[in-house]
């Protein structure tokens, strides 16, 4: 990855580890025991709070190669940089506005899923 995960990133790679661990019919407590690591720490990767170093252990407890990690984690911060690269080329706002637009975009993405998900 080209630099420090975004918020983008991390959810993307805590949404894939909840759905592959669903698929598999296995709660927080049973990856984290096949992994090394309590629940609390497998429900922060979910929430996208952290990007886990364990990615390679995860990926052979869910029977997935590492590679499908390494796609969702590129195609989010390409996605994030494509959203702020956007932004920044709207030639009809000023340097200010475009920079308080990227800003914003960086808030969104860093917004808390919790409370997302009370609305």
């Amino acid at each position: 990855m080209r630099r420090d995960p975004t918020e983008a990133v991390r959810r993307a790679v805590g949404n894939l580890i909840r759905e592959l661990r669903k698929e598999r019919g296995w709660n927080q407590t049973q990856l984290g025991a096949a992994v090394g690591v309590d629940q609390s720490t497998v429900s922060e990767w979910e929430r996208g709070a952290a990007v886990p170093r364990e990615l390679r252990a995860i990926a052979d407890a869910l029977g997935v190669p590492f590679d499908r990690f390494r796609q969702v984690i590129e195609a989010a911060a390409a996605a994030a940089d494509a959203v702020e690269e956007a932004i920044r080329s709207q030639s009809l706002l000023s340097k200010e506005s475009m920079e308080a637009l990227v800003v914003m975009y960086r808030k969104v993405l860093a917004a808390d899923t919790a409370d997302l998900g009370r609305n």
